[in-house]
């Protein structure tokens, strides 16, 4: 551990002990407050210092301590003057020589406010990946596996809204897990008036500018459900990404137009290699590089299936291609899983519902916001990719749920469509069932307004339009035989019509839709 001073002028230097008078009992001096700040720094966090007579005396340490202290320098410079970083917690990452923060800053302008800002250090520049206010609903929990989780709205299900990232310590991570809670309790008091971002957020929102594999972190998951051996689409995301190795790149492009002029059922990986050497030159320093993009290209060549003209359904390798998705005019993604990353956060829409392939999962919470998402891609005129993981049960129910209740399909009808357009479609059995209790739902939303169904029956009193029919029935042309028979044949038919007025036919409706009224109102 150690205590550090950062400057927060524009000069690049760092500060050096020489330049400190009497180094041994200097002081976070007066004269330097606006210009500089003191850190308590431990392996993963910096927690800044109040300023005071009684301030620590700042010192440097170790090569790890000149390391960030060059970090915190950078990060404050990204903040505007009258804002406060409080504490910064490094996190882990996946990309090499790459440094993950999470900061914590306290804005100074008429609302004051706590945002979560993600700082992303890569290739000797910090920049901002990520933005999230802290507000009066807003949840901290711990996410497992030595993870935290910040639901930016209060609501899980709202995984658009969500900050979740593991410290590289358990220090660490009982250290921010702490302090965020700590912050709750005054952000609780000043946010509860706020109905519109504030300032602040949109200001650092407007200059998030790290690279789109290094954002697509900042959307993950807070569990990995896939085995680590497992090829993922996410574990290209770098060579997806990133546009710095144009050998690699031209690599890619020849290796995938190889794959598509040859019957791959009978070519083997050395043949294509070989092809390729053809074109290319030697390529026997890129084995590994060829065999890993063979697999990539032969997932992103499973074409997703136009379920309708503003609706794609596939997979997460159609999710992560990025020709792909402009050729098909894509502008919104909805990614049903939570082993998935959001690929290309900066330049598509995305809803993130972070649900595994389990009967038990419930799907049918989420129905109506996926429904809303997919309807505001077609009325924007851009295309829907709803994925999970391999197109074939999380995010097929989805779709089925969508054409449902947007074109007053039956289940059956629904899902007969959906598998002629894409017949590897399964839903698991508890899905299929929260489709049956959907489509009932769905049904009785429709019947919502009978009088039958809001209990507004008819009443047992004769009006005038009943005395009307039962004179009707009255001067029926019916033959009578006698007048006794006559008589009789009035009483009859005048006793059925009130009875029929006292008890009004009422449809039966299963018990478990009665029960979900309120579930009604909200999809409707």
């Amino acid at each position: 551990m150690s205590l550090v001073q950062v400057q927060r002028s524009p000069s690049p230097s760092i500060i050096d002990e020489s330049e400190i008078p009497d180094f041994d009992d200097s002081r976070c001096s007066s004269r330097n407050r606006s210009m500089s700040e003191c850190y308590f720094a431990v392996r993963g966090a910096a927690v800044v210092l109040p300023h005071g007579d009684n301030s620590p005396t700042c010192s440097h340490g170790s090569a790890n301590g000149a390391e960030i202290e060059g970090h915190l320098q950078l990060m404050l410079r990204s903040l505007r003057p009258q804002d406060k970083m409080s504490m910064a917690v490094r996190l882990q990452t996946q990309v090499s020589d790459h440094a993950r923060y999470l900061a914590v800053v306290s804005t100074h302008d008429t609302e004051k406010l706590t945002l979560l800002i993600g700082m992303d250090y890569y290739k000797g520049q910090m920049t901002i990946g990520v933005v999230l206010p802290l507000l009066w609903c807003s949840r901290v929990e711990l996410a497992g596996d030595g993870g935290v989780a910040v639901y930016g709205s209060g609501a899980s299900s709202k995984a658009d809204n969500a900050l979740l990232f593991r410290p590289v310590s358990v220090q660490a991570m009982w250290f921010v897990f702490q302090s965020l809670h700590k912050e709750l309790e005054g952000t609780q008091r000043e946010t509860r008036r706020l109905r519109e971002p504030a300032m602040a957020t949109e200001h650092y929102m407007d200059r998030i500018t790290s690279p789109d594999f290094l954002c697509a972190q900042w959307q993950q998951s807070s569990m990995e459900m896939d085995d680590e051996d497992e090829l993922k689409a996410d574990t290209v995301r770098d060579h997806l990404s990133e546009e710095g190795k144009a050998k690699e790149a031209l690599l890619r492009r020849e290796l995938r137009q190889i794959m598509q002029s040859v019957d791959l059922d009978s070519v083997t990986s050395r043949d294509i290699r070989e092809a390729l050497a053809q074109r290319i030159g030697c390529v026997d320093g890129h084995k590994d590089f060829i065999d890993r993009e063979m697999l990539v290209i032969l997932g992103q060549m499973d074409k997703p299936s136009r379920i309708f003209p503003y609706l794609l359904l596939g997979t997460e390798w159609n999710a992560s291609n990025w020709e792909e998705l402009n050729q098909n005019n894509v502008g919104y993604i909805l990614n049903m899983t939570r082993e998935v990353d959001n690929f290309f956060p900066m330049h598509f829409k995305y809803v993130k519902i972070s649900v595994s392939d389990e009967a038990s999962t419930n799907l049918l919470n989420n129905w109506n916001l996926t429904y809303s998402f997919i309807k505001e891609a077609k009325e924007s005129g851009k295309v829907c990719l709803v994925h999970c993981k391999k197109g074939i049960s999380r995010s097929s129910s989805t779709v089925i749920a969508y054409a449902m209740k947007e074109y007053g399909w039956s289940l059956e009808h629904a899902l007969a469509y959906v598998k002629k357009r894409r017949n590897c479609i399964t839903p698991n059995k508890g899905f299929m069932e929260q489709l049956q209790t959907f489509a009932g739902v769905l049904e009785a939303s429709r019947h919502r307004h009978a009088p039958q169904f809001n209990g507004r029956g008819g009443t047992p009193t004769t009006t005038a339009g009943s005395r009307a029919h039962s004179a009707s029935c009255i001067r029926s042309p019916r033959r009578v035989s006698s007048a006794t028979d006559s008589v009789r044949f009035i009483i009859r038919e005048f006793e059925l019509r009130r009875r029929g007025a006292e008890d009004p036919v009422r449809h039966s409706f299963p018990l478990d839709v009665i029960s979900k009224r309120s579930s009604i109102q909200q999809i409707s």
